[in-house]
């Protein structure tokens, strides 16, 4: 990893390869971080060092130096907290936290903070360094009375919050048709979350209830789910499935929607309503229902974490699964090495603008992970840019079924179907923004241009 930031920041710029040679090695020696070892050494300026690291994640980015932070917003999160997580409460808006972290990436953070608090929490990526100076200034300068708190860049006579924040894609503009919709976002995605509870522990080998009255969709998913390592406890029965829960407590739970006795969705609504048992993952399948509409409703008015229709492809299932086990047991994801280093490729081609490097740096990416939303939704972006309308449509609704509420996906979805004459296949797509625009103003701005399109 630190080769690769090291390598974008030669390669943009930032940072000279001798100095970079020498930070390496100091970091090496002393376990500390490349990006933070460069900043103490002068070799850097901190905004263009978190740019990069913004660009490699996928995520937003925060110079700290630069920014100047409302102080109340700290008491959302325990300093003890803060400091052994290396985070900083940002902002508070729109029902969302906003956090700088070291390491935004940390499931067990994003989902922690979520179930405790309420909100939805946004992640910036930070450097550790300036956490690490900045969130015991912070907390102190709370703690005397203080509304502000201001970086070391910051002028003294600033009164007001303000976040220097870097944008973690290079945006390709698209243009709207005669009749279009355009609503310009910031298209970052959501983010992580920091630890307030204990996380559940779990076996080595993780125990899946399948609950399904069909005995060859059954004896499918066992094989599939057993060639994983994983421990498969089966049932036709919906009223077997909540009493195996309960004495069981598996780790993920596949009900049929269809199943006997108690129909699957409200097997899906007990498990959620049971304090017990609702933190177990449940994935509803079916053959009866299809649409993104029906599974809006199905994870909205009975709690499930997916849906999938039948039939279903067994990798796409797989890799639902081993999501929800990885997140459920605080593991972070592990994206594929080559994936990594092509998407972070990928990215910084199109942001200077060659669109067919990117392409190819792109297509090997998802190739190396093709169950990335990100590599997917950049694939398209990359493909939209080189003219390439029906592939990158593709790609975006590849994104899409991997990440139903991938607000930056939608959006584009909804812009090029406009584009291309689809208006029923635009409207869909903004329909289903909507839930997934990142505020208020958003969505209604979404339903004002609806209301013209219709």
């Amino acid at each position: 990893m630190a080769q690769r930031i090291g390598d974008l920041l030669v390669a943009r710029g930032v940072v000279r390869r001798a100095d970079l040679e020498a930070a390496l090695d100091s970091a090496r020696q002393h376990g500390g971080r490349l990006a933070s070892e460069l900043l103490a050494r002068g070799f850097a300026d901190e905004g263009r060092i978190v740019e990069v690291l913004a660009s490699l994640l996928g995520v937003p980015g925060i110079d700290l130096s630069r920014s100047a932070l409302d102080l109340r917003h700290l008491d959302l999160v325990p300093r003890e907290v803060a400091e052994s997580e290396h985070l900083l409460p940002l902002e508070k808006r729109d029902g969302r936290l906003f956090l700088a972290l070291a390491d935004p990436d940390n499931p067990r953070v994003v989902e922690e903070l979520r179930l405790v608090s309420g909100l939805e929490a946004v992640a910036h990526v930070a450097l550790q360094s300036s956490l690490e100076k900045a969130i015991p200034a912070a907390y102190a300068a709370r703690a005397a009375g203080q509304e502000f708190w201001r970086g070391q860049r910051v002028p003294p006579d600033v009164r007001r919050c303000s976040l220097a924040l870097l944008a973690g894609l290079p945006d390709v503009p698209a243009a709207a048709g005669d009749d279009g919709i355009v609503i310009e976002v910031d298209e970052t995605p959501g983010g992580g979350e920091e630890v307030l509870a204990s996380v559940k522990a779990r076996a080595a080998e993780p125990l899946v209830l399948v609950a399904d009255g069909d005995a060859e969709s059954t004896a499918v998913l066992a094989r599939a789910l057993g060639g994983r390592g994983w421990r498969v406890q089966s049932t036709p029965s919906g009223r077997e499935a909540l009493r195996l829960a309960a004495e069981l407590r598996p780790d993920c739970v596949l009900v049929d929607a269809g199943i006997a006795d108690v129909h699957g969705l409200e097997v899906c609504r007990t498990l959620k309503k049971d304090p017990r048992l609702a933190d177990i993952p449940v994935v509803v399948t079916t053959s009866a229902w299809r649409g993104w509409r029906f599974a809006e409703d199905i994870r909205e008015t009975f709690g499930a974490d997916d849906f999938v229709e039948k039939p279903f492809r067994t990798d796409d299932l797989l890799r639902r699964v081993e999501a929800h086990l990885r997140r459920a047991a605080g593991e972070p994801h592990r994206p594929a090495p080559d994936a990594e280093a092509q998407y972070a490729l990928g990215l910084l081609r199109l942001g200077e603008g060659r669109v067919s490097e990117a392409l190819e740096a792109l297509d090997r990416a998802v190739s190396a992970d093709p169950f990335s939303p990100r590599v997917h939704y950049a694939q398209g972006r990359a493909l939209q840019a080189a003219g390439d309308a029906y592939r990158a449509l593709g790609a975006y609704e590849r994104a899409v079924e991997l990440d139903p509420g991938h607000f930056a996906a939608l959006r584009s979805l909804a812009v090029l179907y406009q584009q291309k004459g689809f208006r029923r296949k635009a409207v869909e797509a903004w329909e289903r923004a909507i839930p997934a625009a990142p505020d208020e103003d958003t969505r209604a701005r979404i339903r004002s241009g609806l209301l013209a399109l219709l």
